[in-house]
């Protein structure tokens, strides 16, 4: 048996914010668990996983987890603190495993999903984290504070905000002043990695709750990109419970207006959606399916339109043409179909385009539909990331579907800007007497808001500023 003092360089994190995640178990002595609701692109990943790799070093024999929602959420934080510690005489990290073993006997282990609450059960936790705390079951956190009861062991819970579920009500307990926690919250306006006009010019383009969420670390009601969901429920309409894979609106005058139709081609495991809204709102339409050859679901588009929709003022087909969706404009053209054929290009843009004219549209309870599970479902579920640079970018969570979502925003997205267009222009004539072109409605120029690209902010290490911990090591 041989004993070795290794010195560990560990970056400093940035004052009046990961520092709070730093030093907090030395500040708030008596406390068990901090918890950090934070706003997007603080560094609270970062500063987390400095608080980890300096307790795994100066508490021996510590068994230590990292719980995240997801495996690639949880290779963020293993990536951090192999940076930090894979030195030959410190650590030995396991990559398939996302494993650490230090020197010292501690040991840290990432976990996801269902293997965190089984594994978190079985063990004596010393040392945790719960990143992205919004988005994980709530029996991980209570299988965790059994374990940290019987132990004495401490934590930090933390991530971006996400409706009124477990993570708020400890939130809630922390600033009651229970003892057992103590409570930061980080605000994106606080963060060096964000320029301040990037903030504030998004600040004025998204709709305030996800500003709130997103940027402000506030717990709000509702969660969903798309605001509060309640307001788009035509409840009138009775749809039976399970999968609906087809449905058609019973009134045939909704039928007959002039209506946008929003298609989603399948691709590989995807289902193909065509999603149907006249231009007063009204959900009059719905498909899904999967399984099917392109030139098949093409042929089913033009059946569904002949078979439903004929009788319509006017057809308006807007579709995916991302990938595969090439193909199928080309084998629309080849058909005989009643409608205007509007090829649209996915792109970090053109989605928040659609997704501030749908999330319009729900609040300002323009758009109705009917409630089939899969559609709440996935609308409830969809999420809004932002990147280093400070765009935006949405996307269905990791392991979900988002079909129903994109074929829903092509439609919603075209017929509330028709629907808006037309408003605006008929205000404009009855108090001015004249005619006013959509170009020049301040309102389609808000509808057509965009995001320009901005510099890249790297978050890590700052090779420049490094503190050191110095901790003894036993060979075996």
């Amino acid at each position: 048996m041989g004993v070795t003092t290794a010195t560990v360089r560990l970056p400093l994190p940035w004052k009046g914010g990961q520092d709070k995640f730093f030093y907090w178990s030395d500040e708030n002595p008596k406390a068990q668990v901090l918890v950090g609701p934070c706003g997007t692109k603080v560094g609270k990943s970062f500063g987390c996983a400095l608080w980890l790799a300096k307790e795994a070093l100066l508490n021996s024999k510590s068994f230590c987890v990292w719980v995240a929602p997801t495996y690639l959420k949880c290779k963020i934080g293993y990536r951090y603190l192999k940076a930090m510690l894979d030195i030959e005489s410190v650590a030995k990290c396991v990559d398939g495993l996302l494993e650490i073993r230090l020197l010292n006997g501690s040991f840290i282990k990432f976990l996801h999903g269902r293997d965190a609450e089984i594994t978190i059960e079985g063990e004596a936790v010393d040392r945790f984290i719960i990143d992205e705390a919004g988005k994980i079951n709530k029996q991980v956190w209570h299988s965790l504070l059994t374990t940290i009861t019987q132990t004495g062991g401490i934590g930090i819970i933390t991530g971006t905000p996400r409706g009124f579920n477990w993570y708020y009500d400890v939130y809630r307990q922390a600033k009651s002043g229970n003892p057992f926690f103590c409570h930061v919250t980080l605000r994106t306006e606080e963060s060096p990695y964000v320029k301040k006009e990037q903030i504030e010019r998004n600040r004025r383009l998204i709709p305030k709750a996800l500003y709130d969420q997103y940027y402000n670390a506030m717990f709000i009601s509702s969660s969903s990109v798309f605001g509060d969901l309640g307001n788009i429920w035509d409840e009138t309409i009775v749809i039976p419970e399970g999968p609906v894979r087809f449905w058609i609106h019973p009134n045939e005058a909704a039928r007959a207006m002039d209506i946008i139709h929003g298609v989603d081609i399948a691709k590989k495991r995807d289902y193909t959606v065509f999603f149907s809204v006249n231009t007063r709102g009204q959900t009059v339409g719905y498909c899904r399916f999967k399984n099917s050859p392109y030139p098949r679901q093409a042929q089913r588009l033009q059946q569904y339109l002949k078979s439903y929709f004929n009788k319509a003022t006017d057809n308006l087909v807007r579709y995916d043409e991302t990938g595969v969706g090439t193909a199928l404009g080309d084998m629309l053209a080849d058909l005989d179909i009643d409608a205007s054929i509007t090829p649209v290009t996915f792109s970090n843009r053109s989605k928040s385009e659609m997704v501030t004219r749908l999330t319009l549209a729900v609040e300002q309870q323009w758009l109705k539909a009917p409630r089939i599970e899969q559609f709440e479902h996935e609308m409830a579920s969809y999420e809004m990331s932002v990147t280093k640079s400070g765009l935006h970018s949405y996307a269905a969570a990791d392991g979900e579907h988002d079909d129903i979502v994109s074929a829903c925003m092509l439609a919603v997205s075209a017929a509330y800007q028709h629907s808006m267009a037309e408003e605006a222009e008929k205000m404009m004539e009855e108090a001015m007497g004249g005619s006013l072109s959509i170009e020049d409605d301040d309102i389609i120029e808000y509808a057509k808001a965009g995001f320009d690209d901005e510099n890249f902010f790297e978050d890590g290490y700052d090779d420049d500023k490094d503190a050191e911990f110095e901790f003894e090591g036993t060979y075996g």
